[in-house]
């Protein structure tokens, strides 16, 4: 994002460390995470709360006392919460519809594969597979950040779809 902020996805762990060595770290995360206390190299957290979170160190060391406050800036962004339903189980020759539940206005979906698709909208596809086929959708939010808007954070959601032979019938007089 720049060269002072930094972006994750919610639920992402990251390690922080320290490039000079110091008589004390006092680390603040202003509340995305607990603070570690006074290591070189903070243990690996996990972020879960989206928002952009200044990040500061500041060094005391033996020979100079306390140093500059460093700030950087973390960026975690939420994931989509959309969840999937369709048909599991077709005979040849029928269609099925695939709906996606939970998007939100800056969620982007991504189908794939893109063959044998009958029809489309936001959140769904209609499709008539001749053979068994996974569909996945691939959902992407969209955050803004001042003047930029970011594209993050993917999930994907799979549709197994099996594709069952039509019954044969034979009829035999007896």
């Amino acid at each position: 994002i720049g060269t002072d902020t930094f972006q994750i996805c919610q639920g992402q762990y990251t390690i922080f460390e320290s490039l000079y060595p110091a008589s004390t770290y006092n680390w603040n995360f202003n509340g995305a995470v607990i603070n570690p206390g006074s290591v070189k190299q903070t243990p690996a957290q996990q972020f879960n709360t989206p928002g952009l979170f200044p990040i500061t160190l500041n060094l005391t060391t033996d020979c100079c006392g306390l140093g500059p406050t460093e700030t950087i800036y973390l960026l975690v962004t939420r994931n989509p919460t959309a969840t999937g339903s369709g048909g599991v189980s077709i005979c040849s020759g029928q269609s099925t519809t695939l709906t996606l539940s939970g998007l939100t206005a800056t969620d982007s979906v991504v189908w794939s594969p893109s063959f044998n698709i009958m029809s489309s909208t936001n959140n769904s596809i209609t499709v008539k597979p001749t053979s068994t086929t996974t569909y996945i959708a691939s959902i992407y939010s969209k955050n803004t950040l001042g003047s930029r808007t970011l594209i993050n954070c993917p999930i994907s959601i799979s549709f197994p779809l099996t594709v069952n032979s039509n019954p044969v019938i034979n009829l035999l007089a007896t």
